[in-house]
């Protein structure tokens, strides 16, 4: 029984391995033939439009038949759009031909290999015209492609584009239209894998493609930052549509969508570009009509105020040169970009307010300018002639993260009508904020902090450190109004945390030393927390010997006079000052206290101990070693 089993199996393979080696027997006969060879080169040369002679005929697999050691002569001129170069086509048969011995109509022809240069930048409609694919029964149904490449040259670049591996397939359809489907791998100018898919109709010279994109990015000659590109552009005739193509620029995720139009004629070019993924922090929108020399478009910065831009511009080769750029209806200015270089410079103003900026996009070092007069940036009011330098710490193919170093120094600054001498700093920033940011003024101020870019609105966190300032020159430090005479030495810390258009503020000062109007003092302790403008004293006090005084009320820094709410009281609430001026006694140390009546005598505060009866108005009733102050007139004789 087992063996009539194995008898029949080992009969049945080889009859059907008869079947099967009877056809391959014929068929790598028949292609030895002299005859075949002729129909092979006449096949082969009429589909790539050249002269084609073949060197060698084998039989691949059953349904194969591989032409090599070709020598193809297309009668290249210099000027014409393309060349190729193959080193293997391969003849592809439906089954049933070689069982009815019919070989003269290939289903298929493969490219081994392929070696194309097209030497236009338009797209090649003569190429796909030139394979003939041919009509009806004697109709080629497929071109593929195998690990074949592309070179396209780019007129004004040292480097072309270079498509390796190119593997996939053409297929015509009955309209005359030909079926794309094509991946390889980007080099030169272009880096990447890359998809193209679509139709091309070559006799009406119109094409619909989808471009994938897959971890695309710019070669360093082009200076435009764009890294891993990821996406699909639609590609029809000479119409360029970005949906939603995603890249890195210096490490910051980005997304494009937009639109080319007329390439060849008069470029039209829209996008909107976003940088930032939970939050954008940059939103641009462009528009440029180079026939009518036309550009428009917004920026904005952090969900901040947009600004708006129109005006002129116009291209010489790959540099842009603007003019009468109008921005917010309120700032005229102008600049270049030079694509090639990479260099850029825009330069702005209001009056006396300009700004001016200048980089390189390749090498990302920033130079920027400010001369502002009375500009509000937060709400506050800033005067200053500054200088901002900013470098980038590291490579950008190091990490996905951008990051400068910034140094800024200004020959004068004022904010909120209030003089900083000398104030410098440096600092650092990334997409996620502004770092490390240290500064100093004067001699006795210093400043550290850090912005944080990551919530809806931006967010800071500062320490400002005062070291024995000399408060007999803050006169020529603030703006607001102050008492006749100040003096002291000043030291403390003060804090401002939160949503930089309402910080929380907290301070803690000391004084020593000082002077308050005609008052002298030995020591004022001084401590306020709240949210801008208005700040609460908390426990605030000033010394004199034994007397003790508190500062009551709150700093109101939207108001002219910030220290109006101030008041000055005793240990009984009682208000001692409001907007009067002090003075103490030489003679006898009395706290003595002037007032806007001139006809009225001073005002006596003096502190001390009991000694069992009344030293001014009426004690009677404290109690020995007691602690008092005592108030009346001063009045000499």
């Amino acid at each position: 029984m087992r063996f009539g089993f194995w008898r029949v199996f080992i009969g049945s393979f080889l009859l059907l391995s008869c079947l099967a080696g009877i056809p391959y027997l014929w068929v790598t006969s028949e292609v030895q033939k002299d005859e075949f060879k002729a129909l092979a080169e006449k096949k082969a040369s009429e589909f790539l439009s050249a002269h084609v002679e073949i060197d060698r005929i084998r039989v691949g697999m059953i349904n194969r038949v591989a032409l090599s050691g070709l020598r193809i002569r297309s009668q290249a001129k210099d000027d014409d759009a393309y060349r190729i170069h193959v080193d293997q086509i391969v003849f592809r048969y439906h089954p049933l031909a070689f069982l009815s011995r019919k070989l003269s109509v290939p289903s298929g022809i493969i490219l081994q290999a392929p070696k194309l240069l097209v030497k236009q930048t338009e797209f090649s409609y003569d190429l796909l015209k030139d394979f003939k694919f041919g009509t009806g029964a004697e109709s080629v149904s497929s071109l593929e492609f195998k690990g074949g490449e592309i070179f396209i040259s780019v007129p004004g670049f040292r480097s072309n584009i270079h498509v390796q591996n190119i593997n996939g397939v053409l297929r015509p359809q009955m309209n005359g239209e030909i079926r794309v489907n094509l991946k390889g791998h980007l080099k030169g100018l272009l880096n990447g894998e890359a998809k193209l898919r679509g139709i091309v109709a070559p006799f009406e010279r119109r094409h619909d493609l989808d471009l994938e994109l897959d971890s695309v990015s710019l070669n360093d000659e082009l200076s435009i930052p764009l890294k891993d590109m990821k996406g699909k552009i639609r590609w029809v005739n000479q119409e360029f549509y970005f949906d939603g193509v995603q890249a890195s620029v210096y490490g910051w995720d980005t997304l494009i969508k937009g639109e080319l139009k007329n390439l060849r004629t008069a470029p039209v070019l829209a996008f909107s570009w976003s940088a930032g993924k939970k939050y954008p922090a940059l939103m641009l929108t462009f528009l440029a009509d180079f026939s009518n020399e036309y550009v428009e478009g917004s920026l904005q910065w952090l969900k901040e105020d947009k600004h708006v831009f129109r005006g002129n511009i116009k291209r010489e080769k790959w540099n842009f040169i603007f003019n009468d750029v109008l921005v917010d209806d309120q700032y005229s200015g102008s600049g270049h970009l030079d694509v090639e270089s990479g260099y850029s410079r825009f330069q702005f103003q209001r009056g006396a307010q300009r700004f001016a900026a200048q980089t390189n996009l390749r090498d990302l070092n920033f130079h920027l300018a400010f001369n502002l007069e009375h500009a509000k940036i937060y709400g506050l009011d800033f005067v200053t002639s500054a200088e901002i330098e900013l470098k980038p710490t590291r490579s950008w193919e190091e990490g996905r993260l951008w990051s400068f170093d910034g140094l800024f120094r200004t020959d004068y600054f004022v904010l909120e009508y209030a003089p900083f001498s000398d104030l410098q700093g440096r600092f650092q920033i990334n997409s996620f904020g502004v770092h490390d940011i240290f500064c100093s003024w004067g001699h006795a101020f210093e400043m550290n902090g850090d912005i944080s870019f990551t919530s809806k609105r931006p967010e800071g966190k500062f320490v400002l450190q005062v070291n024995g300032f000399d408060l007999a020159g803050v006169k020529n430090f603030a703006s607001k109004p102050l008492p006749k005479t100040l003096g002291g030495y000043l030291e403390g810390k003060l804090k401002m945390e939160g949503v930089l258009s309402k910080p929380e503020i907290s301070g803690s000062f000391s004084v020593k030393d000082g002077v308050l109007g005609k008052l002298e003092y030995d020591r004022g302790m001084i401590h306020f927390h709240g949210f801008a403008p208005y700040l609460p004293l908390e426990d605030s006090r000033i010394l004199r010997g034994r007397t003790e005084l508190y500062l009551r009320g709150a700093l109101d820094l939207s108001l002219a006079n910030m220290f109006h709410g101030i008041r000055i009281e005793t240990a009984d609430h009682f208000v001692l000052w409001k907007g009067w001026e002090f003075t103490t006694s030489d003679t006898e140390g009395d706290l003595e206290i002037d007032h806007i009546i001139s006809r009225l005598p001073k005002i006596a505060v003096k502190a001390g101990l009991t000694t069992g009866g009344a030293t001014l108005g009426d004690t009677d009733n404290m109690q020995q070693d007691e602690g008092y102050v005592a108030i009346g007139p001063k009045v000499r004789f």
